[in-house]
This record gives C-alpha cells, sequence and structure tokens, in this order.
C-alpha cells in the first residue's frame, strides 16, 4: 500500500464531508464481501457507551480497503465530519485504502458535545435527535464558512436537517443518505459522480466581498433563506455579533449590530430589532 500523503486541496471542486459509523463503517448486517473487522475504542464511542448497560468493551468497525481508492477518484475534496479525533481517523487511513489524508473540518463547539450516533440507536443516548440537530449546525455552519458545495454521506436526514441546509446554505448542496447495513456502494458513487458533474455545468455564484466589521474587524457573511448576507451593517459598519445597547442602563446586549443610528430615542431599543415604543 502506498504511504499516506497529504491531501491536496482543489477550491473549485465541491466537498464532500465523510463519518465513519453507516457510510465508510457498515453495521447491522453482519460480516460483508470486501470488510475486514477491527476493534477500537475511539472517544466519542467511549462516552456514548458509558450510557448502556451492559457497557461493551469495544466496537467493532468494518473496513473496506478498496473504498479509500474509489472515494479518491471522485470529483471531490474530501473532508472529515466525524466526532472522531484526527488521531483516530489517521488509524482507519491504511485499512480503508487512502492514499492522502482528508483534513477534519473546524466544527466549531462540537468538541463539547457528544456526537456518537446511529441510526439504530438503542434509546440509551439522552438526546439523541437532539444530537443529530446539533450536530447538523455545526456541519452547516462550518459549511458556510467554506462557501462551496457540498455533498455529505449520512445514514439519515431528518426532514428540518434537510430544511435548515436548503435554507441556510447558499451553495449547492446534496444530503445522501448511506444505507448503513450496506455501506457505500456502486449507486452511491454514481450519484456522486452525477451531482458533481451538474454542479460543475452550473453559472459561478455572483461573489459577495463582505466590509470589515469596525468593532471585530471580521470578514464574513451570512446566509439567509439561501442567500449570501454582508453580516455588517450599512448604517453603523458593525457586524450581528458585535453590540447593540438595549438601552436598559444594564450591560446586556442583542445580537444585531451596534445600531447607534437606528436606536430609538424613546425607550433606547434598536428600531431594527423591535423598539419598546
Amino acid at each position: 500500500m502506498n504511504a499516506i500523503e497529504e491531501n491536496t486541496v482543489h477550491p473549485s471542486r465541491p466537498l464532500l464531508a465523510l463519518d465513519v459509523d453507516g457510510v465508510l463503517s457498515p453495521y447491522g448486517a453482519g460480516r460483508l464481501p470486501g470488510y475486514v473487522p477491527h476493534q477500537v475504542r475511539p472517544q466519542a464511542w467511549v462516552d456514548w457507551s458509558a450510557m448502556v448497560y451492559p457497557r461493551p468493551s469495544h466496537l467493532v468497525v468494518q473496513l473496506n480497503p478498496a473504498i479509500g481508492e474509489r472515494l479518491e477518484a471522485l470529483p471531490f475534496d474530501l473532508v472529515w465530519v466525524s466526532a472522531w479525533t484526527e488521531q483516530e481517523l489517521a488509524a482507519l487511513l491504511g485499512p480503508l485504502g487512502f492514499t492522502q489524508a482528508p483534513p477534519h473540518a473546524d466544527l466549531k463547539g462540537a468538541t463539547q458535545r457528544t456526537f456518537f450516533l446511529r441510526v439504530d440507536d438503542p434509546g440509551v443516548s439522552p438526546d439523541a435527535k437532539g444530537d443529530l440537530y446539533w450536530r447538523s449546525q455545526d456541519v452547516l455552519g462550518w459549511a458556510n464558512r467554506q462557501d462551496r458545495p457540498l455533498a455529505w454521506l449520512a445514514p439519515h436526514f431528518p426532514k428540518t436537517v434537510r430544511r435548515d441546509f436548503a435554507d441556510g446554505h447558499a451553495a449547492p448542496v446534496l444530503l445522501h443518505e448511506v444505507d448503513p447495513a450496506a455501506g457505500l456502494t456502486d449507486a452511491d458513487f454514481t450519484a456522486l459522480t452525477s451531482w458533481a458533474e451538474k454542479v460543475a455545468a452550473l453559472e459561478p455564484a455572483p461573489a459577495v466581498v463582505p466590509r470589515q466589521c469596525r468593532d471585530c474587524g471580521d470578514r464574513s457573511t451570512t446566509v439567509i433563506a439561501g442567500r449570501r448576507e454582508d453580516r455588517v451593517h450599512a448604517a453603523c459598519g458593525s457586524c450581528c455579533e458585535c453590540y447593540c445597547p438595549i438601552g436598559d442602563g444594564s450591560d446586556a446586549f442583542q445580537s444585531c449590530g451596534d445600531l447607534e443610528s437606528e436606536r430609538c430615542t424613546r425607550c433606547g431599543w434598536c428600531r431594527i430589532c423591535g423598539c419598546g415604543c
């Protein structure tokens, strides 16, 4: 097997977000042809299994050494959106047949939560649906920072997650469900290739050059109803994460931006947010 090299990034290509359980490692149907079982103990699973009785001693994942090469041949930039750590994922690259190491997405806030999730979760997780929702929000926030077409592979996408991505990500999105009992099949690779070809044929989206916030210095945009919006307000020059005094004499602020020019003279509240008059 070839040595694992650093991943080559092609910014013009769409991103392909990968996870382990139910995507690269099938479960629920026994041993599959071409797959080799491995015993592992990722920390996210250890945290999750602490709530299970009787507590399992290890996790068995099935890995196919032909999958990595097929994924690398797709017209995508691969990236992990897994709860597994970079070190834990690095140990899977060889058994999966990867020749390059995909980067790990910076899911801000995800390190604060346990995100080992399976479609067949027996109910021992305290809030499996909630965890899945918050994980999708982390992935959505990361995808918006990349501002590139995204295909995400997972065993299941609830309607709420599909709606959030349709409304909250301006670039094309494919939320592709993989049968967790079968893993990635020829049909999945065909669907991914077809979608990437359609995206490549689209006209490029108009560029949005965000203005710098006078308070925090950040330059970024947000997405509202599928459209990119400049986060810096034209009237005051501040972004939506800087301060807008409520006007009650306290240090509390609203998260709409420092809109002093839009501040109601009677109650002190921002007229954009809705004053108290």
